[in-house]
């Protein structure tokens, strides 16, 4: 009775494992690390990649999505700038770069590619740049400024949280508002 019972679980795990293969699920999933050969204050995203920034020192950066898709990921350091673009564009948008920063200055996005943080980024002064219809969830700790090219506009929000009176209130301001 026992042999029958792991003889059946081992069965429905294995139909589980091949039905998520076949409807293109996890076990698709590829997973590569690459490490940056020199410092980068500067990042430009191009061709529809999805990128993850995260406040920390490591150089290691990972790079998540269908094998077919994360060889076509192109990953460079020069002049202080990484630069992360997917040699297909339709296959970038399945991928996934995460990427440690540290005194990030400078974001330029570029395509369809998508930003955004996990936790809050320390930077005291960050210029985001959009040159395409991208979408950019960041939270930062500094001044930010935000501009695009003459082929699209933008619209943000911005977050400010202040303490008063050792009571904490959080607001949020349309910066279309002059008065704010």
């Amino acid at each position: 009775m026992k042999q029958q019972l792991t003889l059946i679980m081992l069965m429905t795990s294995m139909l589980f494992a091949t039905a998520g293969k076949a409807a293109g699920g996890p076990s698709d999933t590829e997973k590569r690390y690459w490490v940056a050969n020199a410092g980068y204050n500067s990042i430009v995203i191009r061709n529809n990649v999805n990128v993850v920034l995260i406040e920390d020192s490591s150089t290691l950066l990972s790079i998540e999505g269908p094998e077919q898709c994360t060889r076509n990921v192109e990953l460079k350091v020069e002049n202080n700038t990484l630069t992360i673009s997917s040699k297909r564009a339709a296959a970038g948008r399945h991928i996934t770069v995460y990427v440690p920063v540290r005194k990030l200055q400078r974001i330029t996005v570029k395509g369809e590619s998508q930003v955004k943080t996990i936790g809050i980024l320390d930077s005291e002064k960050l210029h985001l740049r959009i040159e395409g219809e991208c979408q950019i969830n960041v939270l930062v700790r500094g001044r930010t400024t935000v501009d695009n090219d003459d082929e699209h506009s933008f619209g943000y929000l911005v977050h400010k949280r202040f303490s008063l009176r050792k009571k904490e209130y959080n607001a949020s301001y349309d910066t279309a508002d002059p008065d704010h």
